[in-house]
């Protein structure tokens, strides 16, 4: 008798359906995958994270270099210009690497509602 059970599934609490009950059936097992779209929406996200961040990273290293008298300085500009152009490339890198991030979680949030609006509740 507790085979049997046992193969047929758990027995209903207070008259509730079983979780393997028909009413489950007609519901996909997996949310909505992303669309072709979303999939090139979140690898623009990502180059514009890793373009952004080695953007900064460049910018910064090159001024502790400056700093360091490391960098041949270009003829006709100041350490104090060069010191400007990088710390100014170093912005723009946290720039794009911030509309990167502000670009995935747009996405993310998109795909949440619409794998909330596809599923039945």
């Amino acid at each position: 008798m507790g085979l049997l059970v046992a193969l047929r599934g758990p027995a209903a609490l207070h008259g509730r359906p079983t979780l393997l009950s028909d009413r489950d059936a007609g519901r996909p097992e997996h949310p909505a995958a992303p669309s072709a779209a979303g999939r090139a929406g979140d690898l623009a996200a990502l180059a514009l994270i890793v373009g952004g961040t080695a953007l900064f990273f460049y910018a910064r290293n090159n001024l502790e270099r400056l700093s360091a008298g490391q960098i041949v300085r270009v003829e006709g500009r100041s350490a104090v210009e060069q010191a400007i152009h990088f710390d100014r490339l170093s912005k723009v890198g946290l720039g794009t690497a911030a509309v990167g991030i502000v670009l995935a979680v747009v996405l993310f949030l998109r795909q949440r509602r619409r794998a909330a609006s596809t599923s039945p509740r």
